[in-house]
Parts: structure tokens; sequence; C-alpha cells
């Protein structure tokens, strides 16, 4: 991001594994994220129930402790964590993960990594600068 300061745009889209119910901490992990993506802190609690994610079953009331760690709005981040606009936002970024299958993206491994919709050969830094020049040159 910072060799393309300005030129990048950097987007983080959940794809949960499982079914899309409260029984998957995936998938509440993701609506945890996107609520909080309501109040300019997705990024924050991403990384947050990131790095906690193994506590995350045991604990039910983690993502709003951490949420208040990151001085969230917590009532208004439990509405949003409930509220059709956050549930169907994970769906579609789910739906849209499920579908690279179909253009012959077959390693889905997650974190999947695309520039402009196109896979890099590797994760290296390397492969990634060669796609987003040559991208940049267009």
């Amino acid at each position: 991001m910072k060799k393309y300061d300005g030129r990048v745009k950097f987007v983080l889209k959940n794809a949960p594994r499982g079914n899309l119910d409260e029984s998957n901490s995936k998938y509440t992990a993701a609506l945890w994220a996107t609520a909080a993506g309501e109040q300019g802190k997705y990024f924050e609690m991403y990384k947050k129930m990131f790095d906690n994610f193994s506590d995350l079953r045991k604990n039910s009331d983690l993502p709003i402790q951490l949420a208040a760690e990151l001085g969230l709005d917590t009532e208004q981040l439990k509405k949003d964590y409930n509220s059709s606009k956050v549930r169907a936002l994970v769906k579609k970024e789910k739906d849209e993960f499920s579908g690279l299958r179909s253009q012959g993206m077959d390693r889905l491994g997650i974190p999947k990594f695309l520039i402009n919709g196109k896979e890099p050969a590797s994760r290296s830094v390397e492969s990634w600068s060669a796609l987003i020049d040559d991208l940049l040159k267009k």
C-alpha cells in the first residue's frame, strides 16, 4: 500500500465458511466486523476478531468487549449486528466468493487475494507488484 500510495484501494470482503447461522462463529465474526464498519471501524474489529478467534466460541461477550476497546457504541453495534443490512452484505460477499469457482478459480483458500479480479501467481510482493504495475499501465 505504501508503494502505491493513493493509486490502489484495498478491499476486504467476508466469505465465512459454513452455514449463515448463529452457530457458525465464522459467520458471527463477519457480522460483528461488518457491524463495526457501520461506525467506521471494520478493519480494526476484523483484526481484533481474527486475533482472538479461538476465544470467540468460548466467550459470546467477546465481540462487545473488543468493540468497547475500540471505543465503539456497543448498543448501536448490537443493533447493526442484527440488522438486515449487515446480514445481507455478509451474505452477498459470501455468494460472490462462492461464485469464483465458476470463473475458474479453483483454489478457494481463505484468505483469497485478488487484484482487480485477478489472482496473483503467488503471494510474493514481487508477484503482486508485477500484476499491479501491469494494471496501472492500462
